[in-house]
């Protein structure tokens, strides 16, 4: 389950300081903690994960990050998505300790305590920074929407659901929902 855990405005260097054991993100001066996923949500992590490496990261295209990295896009926002692709034209943001500025594609699969967070709060926030692909995986509905940032916001530019196909325009690629949500990643 997200929560504020303070009301006072927290900056990226201020998160740095933090020592403990749980994750959290920065989302516009909110420090949130963001709870450990579940088992299916691990799951649909790794198997669209593998589909993504073979696609991007095994063609020399780019390289794909799973949580927890940190994702800087303003010294009031960190996020740590679930999978995130960074192109390689773009490869001058990733830094020792963090992704330094927008990601290509950014991944978040939806729990039931983080509906409201990934659907409407991140959806503005990676359209403000320009991600140029958000796709949202809904485990229990076995569905997949990916946004494509065009003419300055997004749009839903591919929707599957159970066995369909979800493309992604940047990637030019198609992902079968079988292999992510059904954990069969043949091809």
């Amino acid at each position: 389950m997200s929560s504020h855990i303070a009301t006072d405005r927290w900056t990226y260097s201020r998160y740095l300081t933090l020592d403990d054991e749980h994750r959290y993100e920065v989302l516009e001066g909110k420090l949130i903690m963001v709870p450990a996923p579940d088992v299916t949500h691990q799951k649909i992590s790794k198997y669209l994960g593998i589909l993504l490496f073979k696609r991007v990261e095994s063609t020399g295209r780019g390289e794909i990050y799973y949580a927890p990295t940190d994702v800087v896009l303003s010294e009031d926002t960190v996020c740590q998505p679930d999978l995130l692709v960074i192109l390689s034209s773009n490869q001058e943001i990733i830094k020792e300790k963090a992704i330094m500025g927008a990601p290509d594609i950014i991944v978040e699969i939806v729990s039931p305590t983080s509906v409201y967070t990934d659907t409407q709060r991140k959806v503005s926030l990676y359209e403000k920074y320009g991600i140029k692909e958000y796709w949202l995986v809904y485990p229990q509905e076995k569905v997949i929407d990916i946004y494509t940032f065009e003419k300055g916001g997004y749009r839903i530019s591919s929707h599957a659901e159970n066995k369909g196909m979800i493309h992604s325009s940047l990637l030019n690629e198609d992902f079968p929902l079988e292999q992510i949500f059904h954990f069969n990643p043949v091809s």
